[in-house]
C-alpha cells in the first residue's frame, strides 16, 4: 500500500481509473504495450516533441514489484537519451503470465479503496466492467489527464536503477560499431547485476573477472604485496585482452574457487556490438588495454556489509573485511582506478560521482 498512499498524496485528483491503471503496470508492466521497435521510436519521438523539460517532476517512480514509470519531462531535463529509454522499454515489454494476471486481479479486490481518495462505489462499477471486458489495459482518467498531462514510459526497476551510466554507455555506442567497455569497482556495488542488465537491455556479451582469480600457488606474500596481485591479469591479457584487441574471437577457462583449478569447458566471449569486461581490477593498468569506456561503480562501508552480509553471510563477510576488501581498496589507491573511468557511479544513491569522493 506505500506505493498506492505516495501516488494517491502526489496526485490528489486521480480516479478509480487511474488506481487500477498504476496496478496493471504495477504486476503486468507495459507486456500489453509491446509494438515493434520501429513503432516504438516513433511513438517516443513523438511525445518527446511534445514534452517540455521539467525538473519539478521524479525522474523515476517506483510503483512495487519491479516497476516504475519514467518521467519523459524529468528525464528530459536530465539530458536522458529518448533513444535509450526506447531500448529500456522494450526489454521491460514481456507478455503477462497467467500466474501475473491472476496476482493482479487478487490485488484489486483486496485492495482498501477508502484509504485512497476514490469512491468505493466507482470503483465496483469499475472493477465489474474491466473483469467483464476480460481485464484488457487501463487509460488515464480525463480528470487525471487534465490535471498532471501524464507522459511516461514503464520500465522494470533494475533499468532504471542504472539509467545514467546505461544512458551514458548507449550515447558512447551510437559512435562505434563496437564498444569495449570495463566496470571496475568495490565488492557489492552491483557490477555483475549492471553488467546482466546491459546484457538484457543492449545485447552485451560479458566477461567476469571472477574467472581469473589467482590459483592458490602463486599467491606468495611478494605477488599479494603488488596492488591487484591478486588477479591473473597475465592470463586475462594473454587470453582475453590480445585477442580482443586483434580483432580475433575470444574464449577462456574460468577459474573454479570451489576446485582451485582452470574449468575444462571454454566460456565463448563473442563479438557483440557492445563487450563488457565486468569486475574489480578489469581497468588494472597491467592489462595494457584501451577501453573504449570505462566505468567504476562505488558504495559507502556500510552499505557494502550490509549487501554482503545477505549474500555471503556472516562467516563470508567476515573474510571479505580481513582479505578481499583490503586488497581492492590498495589497488583503488595505489593505481588511481577512479580517476582511469569516464563515470564514476554510487550505486547507492543513484548518483554520478568525481573521482575525489569516490
Amino acid at each position: 500500500m506505500k506505493r498506492l498512499f505516495e501516488h494517491a498524496q502526489r496526485y490528489p485528483a486521480w480516479q478509480a481509473q487511474d488506481v487500477l491503471k498504476l496496478l496493471y503496470q504495477r504486476y503486468l508492466g507495459c507486456g500489453h504495450f509491446a509494438p515493434s521497435a520501429d513503432a516504438a521510436h516513433v511513438r517516443m519521438m513523438q511525445e518527446w516533441e511534445d514534452v517540455t523539460a521539467d525538473t519539478s517532476l521524479p525522474l523515476v517512480e517506483a510503483l512495487g514489484d519491479g516497476y516504475v514509470r519514467i518521467h519523459l519531462a524529468a528525464a528530459k531535463a536530465a539530458g536522458i537519451s529518448p533513444e535509450t529509454l526506447v531500448k529500456l522499454f522494450l526489454a521491460s515489454a514481456h507478455t503477462p503470465t497467467a500466474a501475473a494476471r491472476e496476482t493482479l486481479l487478487q490485488a484489486v479486490h483486496h485492495l482498501n479503496i477508502n484509504s485512497l481518495g476514490v469512491d468505493p462505489q466507482e470503483w465496483e462499477a469499475l472493477l465489474r466492467d474491466w473483469e467483464s471486458a476480460g481485464m484488457p489495459a487501463v487509460s488515464h482518467s480525463e480528470a487525471y489527464r487534465a490535471a498532471y498531462h501524464p507522459a511516461y514510459r514503464v520500465v522494470e526497476s533494475r533499468f532504471a536503477h542504472w539509467l545514467l551510466p546505461m544512458d551514458w554507455i548507449y550515447k558512447q555506442m551510437q559512435q562505434k560499431p563496437c564498444m569495449t567497455l570495463a566496470i571496475d569497482g568495490r565488492s557489492s556495488s552491483g557490477k555483475s547485476c549492471f553488467a546482466a542488465c546491459l546484457t538484457d537491455a543492449f545485447g552485451a556479451s560479458v566477461a567476469h573477472m571472477d574467472d581469473f582469480f589467482l590459483p592458490v600457488d602463486r599467491k606468495t606474500p611478494e605477488r599479494l604485496a603488488r596492488p591487484g596481485g591478486n588477479v591473473d591479469i597475465e592470463r586475462f591479457r594473454q587470453e582475453v585482452l590480445q585477442p580482443l584487441a586483434e580483432g580475433q574471437d575470444v574464449s577462456y577457462h574460468p577459474f573454479s574457487c570451489r576446485t582451485g583449478m582452470l574449468s575444462s569447458e571454454a566460456i565463448a566471449f563473442p563479438k557483440t556490438p557492445l563487450m563488457v569486461v565486468e569486475g574489480s581490477y578489469s581497468l588494472h593498468p597491467a592489462g595494457n588495454f584501451a577501453y573504449d569506456g570505462a566505468i567504476f561503480l562505488s558504495v559507502a562501508p556500510e552499505v557494502q556489509r550490509e549487501r554482503i552480509r545477505k549474500r555471503n553471510g556472516d562467516a563470508m563477510l567476515q573474510r571479505f573485511e580481513q582479505e578481499w576488501i583490503p586488497l581492492e581498496e590498495k589497488y583503488f589507491r595505489a593505481l588511481h582506478i577512479p580517476g582511469k573511468a569516464d563515470i564514476c557511479y554510487d550505486s547507492e544513491t543513484r548518483q554520478l560521482l568525481a573521482p575525489s569522493q569516490v
